[in-house]
């Protein structure tokens, strides 16, 4: 582990009436480097040298472009609007998500997938990963961050679709390789808001 320092160049929009003024400025701050490493369902993603991950204020930091470049994201930067633009290569499924199930695949499938007979009636409070797995049967779609610090820190989102004929999803969230929490809710796909909310992923 070692200590260092990052200038970051911040940039504050200030609209006004008729126009938007775009100041920048150029803070330092003291980082850690941990040798961190980005895992996508096992897989490790090369990353330069001059892109480390590094954490600050109790946050990690990973290189956007590193991590959309792999799940197959283009990835640009518009200098007129100090914006990143991140586009897909293809045209996504609107009712699919990506199936993270098997080693090094990002195939898209239908979200028609559903947990085994008598889901309802399971008491997941406690159970482990496996332990899930047993009776529910395997989740057809897995958003899992590993830890490299401790397995402690793992954090993963599970995706059902338990209903025909229904865009409810059943999702399940796990801490540490243990259930955490769950609920039905409209499924939008891969990007809904159940999947990428924020809280549960800092």
């Amino acid at each position: 582990m070692r200590v260092g320092m990052v200038c970051l160049l911040i940039l504050a929009m200030i609209a006004g009436a008729t126009a938007a003024l775009a100041l920048t400025r150029t803070v330092s701050i003291d980082v850690t480097y941990r040798d961190i490493q980005i895992v996508f369902n096992g897989e490790r993603a090369e990353v330069p040298a001059e892109n480390e991950p590094f954490i600050h204020a109790g946050r990690t930091y990973v290189p956007l472009r590193v991590v959309s470049e792999f799940l197959g994201y283009e990835v640009d930067w518009d200098g007129d609007t100090s914006s990143v633009m991140i586009d897909s290569e293809e045209d996504l499924p609107v009712n699919g998500v990506v199936d993270t199930s098997c080693d090094g695949c990002w195939d898209y499938q239908p979200t028609d997938m559903k947990p085994k007979a008598g889901w309802e009636n399971v008491d997941m409070e406690g159970l482990t990963r496996e332990e899930l797995v047993d009776a529910l049967g395997c989740p057809p779609h897995v958003i899992r961050m590993t830890s490299v610090v401790s397995a402690s820190n793992n954090k993963e989102l599970w995706v059902y679709h338990p209903y025909d004929e229904d865009p409810t999803g059943l999702y399940i969230w796990l801490k540490g390789d243990v259930y955490h929490d769950s609920t039905l809710d409209e499924f939008n796909g891969f990007w809904c808001n159940q999947m990428m909310d924020m809280t549960f992923w800092d």
